[in-house]
This record gives structure tokens, C-alpha cells and sequence, in this order.
């Protein structure tokens, strides 16, 4: 019976640092895939728009395969749009779109501020039936009042 309970153990405690050592492992992919996209074309293309961004209270920003999308509080409706075709570059695949996502919560640090905006990860449905994960960061609500008063 005791040694019933050590093997039990044994086996929880080495599936424990198997996950811990998945998601290191994930975590230091996506730290070079951020690293490796903030050294090309495509982010030093996307950074004029990230510091006009910075300058303004934004709203939302939704990164799509084919899009990235500023949405500013003020003037109210409007945004600021990077198209990844029209820029000539190609659609992201979704692991280079969540390193972009990434990357804005470090450049911009307000979208990193839990208390201030959420993260959320959405997916849309294409006509095949595969799904293609889209990222969004939203403005907190109380943050959102208090961006609109101040």
C-alpha cells in the first residue's frame, strides 16, 4: 500500500516538471520568434505606426491575419489600419501574428496592463472548416471612463 502511494506521487511529481519544462520550452520559442521578428522588414514596417499609436489613447487593437487594426478613443471612430498585402508582405502565419501581438504589448506597454486592457484570442472560421486564430487587445471599461474624463 506505501509504496502504492510513492509510485503515485513519483509520477505526479515527474508529470509536474514535464509540463513545466513544455511550457519553458514554449515560452523561450516564442521569445525568439518575437526577437526574430523585431529584427526584420515586417515590424520596422509596422513601426511608424506604432509610435503615431503610442502618442493616442487607444481604444483597441485587433491583430488579424490579413490586418492589424488601431482603434483610437479620440477623435471617436477613428483608426489606423496595416494591411499585410497591400504592404507587400505575405499573411502571417499565427504563431508570427501572436509574436506581433506580443511585441505591441512591449513597445506599448498600456496593452501589457492587465488593469487597463484585456487579451483575447479569437478565432474565425474559414469555408474549408479550419480555424484561423485572431488576437485582440480591448480596452478595460473603468479604464476606458476614466480615459474619456481625463
Amino acid at each position: 500500500m506505501g509504496i502504492t502511494i510513492i509510485l503515485i506521487v513519483f509520477c505526479l511529481l515527474l508529470l509536474c516538471v514535464g509540463l513545466l519544462w513544455l511550457t519553458r520550452a514554449r515560452e523561450r520559442r516564442e521569445k525568439l520568434m518575437m526577437e526574430r521578428l523585431r529584427g526584420g522588414v515586417l515590424y520596422a514596417s509596422l513601426q511608424p505606426m506604432l509610435l503615431a499609436c503610442a502618442r493616442r489613447k487607444l481604444g483597441r487593437v485587433e491583430l488579424r491575419r490579413e490586418v492589424v487594426i488601431f482603434y483610437m478613443l479620440q477623435p471617436v471612430g477613428s483608426e489606423q489600419g496595416f494591411d499585410f498585402v497591400r504592404e507587400g508582405f505575405d499573411m502571417p502565419r499565427p504563431e508570427v501574428l501572436l509574436a506581433i501581438a506580443q511585441a505591441l504589448a512591449e513597445d506599448l506597454p498600456e496593452l501589457a496592463d492587465p488593469r487597463k486592457y484585456a487579451f483575447r484570442t479569437h478565432q474565425d472560421m474559414l469555408p474549408d472548416g479550419s480555424r484561423i486564430p485572431w488576437y485582440e487587445y480591448e480596452m478595460r471599461p473603468d479604464w476606458k471612463d476614466y480615459q474619456m474624463r481625463g
